[in-house]
């Protein structure tokens, strides 16, 4: 039997390698609270004194990409809080969940357990996030977790795992600071709908506008260019 050539071998690594590789894009939703008002006909949510020390987990969305960016793997689910389940009314109005899906809930500890044993399956090291504000969610809601008596480790892998790209993505659009990823998707003219603040969709967006950055390219997207045309130099 003739061997496979050896100098072909370092070459077969890489393509296996690239055939094999994956990205993992997540979002997640917190409890919060605060006033819903209206203005220029439309709904506006005001933050309240919730801070960001009062938040659990309420929604995890995990979307899986392969090399070519075609989604191979989703997941969702809503969490019981574990301190205070009961929703804010703003909260409710926010995320678009009700009371009743939250009171039929699993625990935070038993829904990240299985996110880590579909990231183990899939060999994901590092999980895609946008925004500042998840990763000390997470951290808050282990507090809440400990006070409960239930054992928070696997939030804390998770959290180990997780790599916030909003900076990283914004650079690409020239802007001085981060932005919203509603407004990323705008300028790429991605078919958002109004499906915002729920995890798994959020989740979705940050896929594809990574994907439209690292492989389509945001000078193929009519809207950036447009965008780029009309911002005044710096």
């Amino acid at each position: 039997m003739r061997q496979f050539p050896e100098r072909l071998l370092p070459f077969l690594k890489q393509v296996l390698w690239v055939d094999l590789m994956v990205y993992c894009f997540m979002d997640f939703e917190f409890t919060t609270d605060g006033k819903i008002v209206e203005k220029n006909q439309e709904t506006v949510f005001i933050r309240g004194r919730h801070t960001v020390k009062d938040a659990e987990l309420l929604s995890v969305g995990v979307v899986i990409m392969n090399a070519a960016f075609r989604t191979v793997k989703t997941y969702y689910r809503t969490i019981k809080p574990s301190h205070n389940p009961v929703l804010s009314q703003y909260c409710m109005a926010l995320t678009r969940l009700s009371q009743h899906e939250i009171d039929a809930s699993q625990d935070a500890v038993t829904v990240i357990r299985q996110v880590l044993s579909l990231l183990r399956r899939y060999q994901i090291q590092t999980v895609y996030v946008y925004g500042s504000a998840d990763i000390p969610s997470m951290r808050s809601t282990c507090h809440w977790l400990r006070k409960e008596g239930l054992d928070p480790k696997c939030l804390y892998v998770l959290t180990s795992k997780m790599k916030d790209i909003s900076s990283e993505l914004t650079e690409h659009f020239h802007f001085g600071r981060r932005q919203a990823l509603t407004k990323l998707c705008g300028l790429l003219a991605l078919r958002t709908g109004d499906a915002f603040h729920n995890a798994l969709y959020d989740a979705k967006m940050l896929g594809e506008v990574y994907k439209a950055v690292y492989c389509d390219s945001c000078k193929a997207h009519v809207k950036f260019l447009e965008y780029l045309e009309q911002k005044p130099e710096i």
